[in-house]
């Protein structure tokens, strides 16, 4: 599925840096935000940590399923993503997002229904972790059996 952006808007603008995570590319404004995966054993699986306006925070799991995953990864340049559970650790700070609620098919996660920045009802016990899908790097097994009907004569 291919994010679109809605007609006559543009894109944010923004750059990915080394540590898989997306940088704004202006610093002054108060609601860019910064997104990177902690604590993984690489930088396409993690806790999420969300830098909004400087203050760093997390997303609640409350509601967060795989079409939340793939929002996020696609913003730090993977193809998709899918939620795993957090063996990294709680968060500090604000928890900024709960119940988030995204189709998979934005381009931001802020374009995604949720309680609003800031607002929620947890604990950083529940504070979600994803993997993300490098592109092109699929682990895809195709199972199916064959069966040869070669010994048997065909019926007329």
């Amino acid at each position: 599925m291919v994010a679109t952006q809605p007609e006559g808007q543009a894109a944010p603008r923004a750059g990915v840096n080394t540590l898989g995570s997306i940088t704004p590319t202006s610093s002054t404004d108060q609601n860019a935000i910064r997104i990177q995966l902690v604590n993984g054993s690489s930088e396409i699986s993690g806790r999420i940590e969300i830098t909004r306006g400087g203050t760093i925070g997390s997303i609640c799991d409350d509601e967060f399923d795989d079409n939340d995953a793939k929002v996020i990864c696609r913003m730090m340049g993977y193809s998709t993503g899918e939620e795993i559970p957090n063996i990294f650790g709680d968060g500090e700070g604000v928890i900024w997002l709960d119940n988030l609620n995204c189709t998979g098919s934005e381009y931001g996660v802020e374009m995604c229904p949720n309680l609003s920045w800031g607002k929620h009802n947890c604990k950083h016990s529940e504070d979600v972790a994803i993997k993300c899908f490098k592109k092109g790097k699929y682990n895809l097994i195709i199972s199916h059996k064959y069966t040869s009907n070669l010994n048997k004569k065909p019926k007329l």
